[in-house]
């Protein structure tokens, strides 16, 4: 389904319900692909006050436009006699829900929540109902919208299982009605507005890295310590943690630094790395190590000394810096392959992920000390090998990065060959891109493969790191003069930014359920149906963009070219 554009500028003043209601008719029939004004089944209209919820009218019927004229003026009452008169109005209007059997809605896909609104039927009554935006709004998937909707109804939790109650879905239009201002009517798709490809440019992409740092920067408190994961629609923080995340972080804040050459930014980079270093650095005989409860892993002590190695100041944390550069070449085997955890010993997963961010660090001193390669490369032998045999996206991006900054010391053979496997690497990543076909238009540009569930779930954090090496293989295909390659390259990036651009929170429209907006601007949500933050949503992409914005011109970093 897509939308006609559509935006209705009411008259300035007090709204009143018969404005509203002739307002939402009009944007009901531009959108008449949809369904008539004639044939509306669903009312919400949720009044809220700097994202809090004032109160919430809504109604179910068959007659058709009659029911959202009387939504909407009970809704304009409950405004006048609310605590605070709301700020804005999130308004859904919907039609006939179509009954599913308990196995159909269990395999409704998540690409749904958001799109489609929650019905439950008793026999040929049509009890309750969640707006799809209202479960945006709330973060719920169907599962959580069914649960609170029969608590809601003072059913049983079993009601579907037992059969006392059926489930349905709704096609509706989401809108929001903002009063600060003059008033206006906004169609809204899954509680966002489309970011269209023409967006995607250098102005566009230099206003999301601006948007992200403001993000990073806002998080990080006076003691150093970044937030790790926030839920927007509740405004709370989430207990859990993540040392290898953190790692990232800290990169990415000195990233930010060494760029701006603010002393502000300096600051904040460097209280980052204090808290890194008090909070989780550990030391046993001559091995560092990140500690995260009863784990060390490689990936956190090689994400940790890089930290340090682009830290200016390095000079200042000698000592860590130097211990965990040692644990990182005793989990080495000469194999080439790396052992992924100092403890719990004995656990060696993750082999996707740890090894290519120690072989990271490795390129990175290399490239600085012009020192031997040959452990290096007897990694890369190793694991060209392993992933030969056992592909995984999650792979290319860390070993891209490796392998294309130690390309100015590893002799001219050597580079040849880490030169090539870049290109093997990423022309298959491209084939986890999603763009073509019959997409939601908000999901253009992610990566994921439907076909390969075993890759994982479709993840902004995933779609920044991929950013992050392809740009290296893109800078390599223009070096060596591939056109054709580095065209399809660019072409993957500037689809990735717009996904990116989607997910960015930017301002009071996408925010409109949001309580503590000064901890979400900027932020990116982990997918345009979940809209928790985590500190890699935004760290992975900005690195990527960053390297992005030194490297590629206006006209290159333009998607839509005329």
């Amino acid at each position: 389904m897509t939308l006609v554009k559509s935006a209705v500028q009411l008259p300035a003043g007090n709204v009143t319900a018969r404005g509203l209601s002739a307002a939402l008719r009009q944007v009901v029939q531009e959108q008449s692909a949809v369904g008539s004004p004639q044939t509306v089944r669903v009312a919400i209209v949720v009044g809220r006050w700097q994202g809090e919820r004032q109160f919430r009218r809504a109604d179910v019927g068959r007659n058709g436009w009659r029911l959202v004229e009387q939504v909407v003026d009970r809704a304009m009452t409950n405004a006048a006699k609310a605590e605070h008169y709301p700020d804005s109005f999130q308004i859904e209007i919907g039609w006939q829900p179509v009954r599913m059997t308990v196995e159909e809605f269990k395999g409704v896909p998540r690409s749904q929540i958001g799109r489609k609104g929650l019905a439950v039927f008793q026999g040929t009554q049509l009890l309750g109902i969640t707006g799809a935006g209202e479960m945006i709004a709330a973060k719920r998937n169907f599962e959580r919208a069914l649960e609170k909707l029969l608590q809601s109804l003072k059913l049983p939790p079993d009601s579907l299982e037992t059969g006392a109650v059926e489930p349905g879905l709704f096609t509706s239009l989401q809108m929001l009605l903002r009063l600060d201002g003059g008033p206006r009517l906004e169609l809204l798709w899954r509680g966002n507005r489309i970011i269209e490809p023409a967006a995607v440019d250098a102005d566009g992409i230099r206003d999301l890295a601006d948007r992200m740092i403001l993000w990073m920067h806002k998080q990080v408190d006076d003691g150093g310590r970044i937030i790790y994961k926030y839920w927007p629609s509740t405004g709370s923080e989430s207990s859990g943690d993540n040392s290898i995340r953190q790692a990232m972080a800290t990169v990415c804040l000195n990233r930010i630094a060494l760029r701006s050459g603010n002393a502000a930014d300096r600051d904040i980079a460097d209280r980052n790395l204090g808290h890194l270093l008090r909070k989780y650095y550990r030391r046993k005989d001559a091995l560092g190590f990140i500690a995260e409860g009863e784990k060390a892993k490689l990936g956190a002590a090689a994400l940790a000394a890089l930290a340090i190695q682009e830290n200016p100041n390095r000079a200042n944390y000698q000592e860590p810096l130097d211990s965990l550069a040692r644990t990182v070449d005793f989990l080495w085997q000469e194999t080439g392959e790396f052992i992924t955890f100092l403890r719990p010993e004995g656990r060696n997963d993750n082999q996707n992920f740890y090894p290519g961010e120690a072989l990271l660090f490795w390129a990175i001193r290399l490239a600085e000390t012009a020192g031997d390669p040959s452990r290096f490369l007897q990694s890369f032998a190793y694991y060209r090998d392993s992933h030969r045999a056992n592909r995984n996206p999650a792979f290319v991006p860390w070993h891209t990065q490796a392998y294309y900054t130690a390309l100015p010391v590893v002799g001219t053979e050597a580079a040849a060959a880490l030169k090539d496997f870049i290109f093997e690497m990423n022309d298959w990543l491209l084939e986890m891109q999603q763009w073509e076909g019959n997409l939601h238009p908000d999901l253009l540009g992610r990566f994921y493969n439907p076909r390969h569930p075993e890759y994982g779930p479709p993840h902004a954090s995933s779609t920044g790191v991929y950013l992050e090496g392809l740009i290296d293989a893109f800078d390599l295909a223009r070096q060596v003069g591939d056109s054709d390659r580095a065209a399809r390259y660019r072409l993957a990036i500037l689809r990735g930014l717009r996904s990116l651009m989607q997910l960015q929170f930017r301002d009071e429209t996408d925010m409109y359920y949001v309580s503590k907006r000064e901890r979400v601007l900027g932020g990116i949500r982990t997918e345009v149906y979940d809209n928790t933050i985590r500190v890699d949503n935004v760290q992975h992409g900005l690195m990527g963009i960053l390297k992005i914005l030194s490297r590629m011109s206006p006209d290159e970093l333009r998607l839509v070219r005329e």
